[in-house]
């Protein structure tokens, strides 16, 4: 059983999305969604392998209009839902010639930082998810669990306000999974975290958990 959630704060973004449907071709794959994410919690969805989970994280950051609903940030301070959010996927998108230390500056970067500042916020992010003594490898030289930690990283250092993850443990050991999931959660004191996941350890350590069975949401 996860923790009960903690009183949301009316003043900190939210993430909202409302009435959420999409289709792949004739398959409805999405039925009329409600969700809320608040800074401050974490949120585990859960649910079989191939019922839209992924296309829900996808619709929640703005990568993908839904065919029918929408999704809003409040208090978002002018931001857009997509420029809200920090993405950990599961086909991770690095520059495999540069550096690790490189690739995890680019959250900062994307976010005002001037290169400097950049690389010098990487650093205590590949401390936190185990990668200090790998910041001069370059991304090509890694296990894929090891470039999945380099992305949890740029994740880590971005400002924006939400996270969403998925599967960010899939490729990774209980011990990695574990500190991995520390560093998240360790961001929901100013932000909100978003985990698709099929590890019951993993959800269990979010706020709230959701399963996503035939296109609709169910809160346990």
């Amino acid at each position: 059983m996860n923790p009960p959630a903690p009183q949301a704060d009316p003043a900190r973004p939210r993430l909202s999305a409302r009435g959420i449907g999409h289709r792949i071709g004739e398959r409805k794959l999405l039925h009329g969604l409600d969700l809320d994410v608040t800074v401050g919690t974490s949120l585990a969805v859960v649910g079989p392998s191939g019922t839209g989970k992924s296309t829900l994280l996808a619709i929640l950051g703005g990568l993908l209009a839904p065919a029918e609903g929408r999704v809003t940030i409040d208090h978002g301070h002018g931001r857009s839902v997509a420029d809200s959010v920090s993405w950990v996927l599961q086909t991770v998108n690095v520059l495999p010639d540069r550096t690790v230390l490189d690739n995890v500056a680019l959250g900062a970067l994307a976010d005002g930082a001037d290169w400097n500042r950049a690389r010098e916020l990487a650093r205590p992010a590949l401390e936190r998810v185990g990668l200090a003594t790998f910041a001069d490898r370059p991304v090509r030289a890694l296990s894929g669990g090891e470039v999945q930690r380099t992305v949890i990283a740029r994740a880590l250092v971005s400002t924006r306000p939400f996270v969403l993850a998925d599967e960010p443990t899939g490729q990774l050991d209980a011990a990695t999974t574990t500190r991995v999931m520390d560093s998240l959660l360790a961001t929901t004191a100013t932000r909100g975290l978003v985990v698709v996941t099929h590890d019951p350890t993993v959800a269990h350590r979010c706020t709230r958990t959701v399963r996503l069975t035939d296109g609709r949401l169910t809160h346990l």
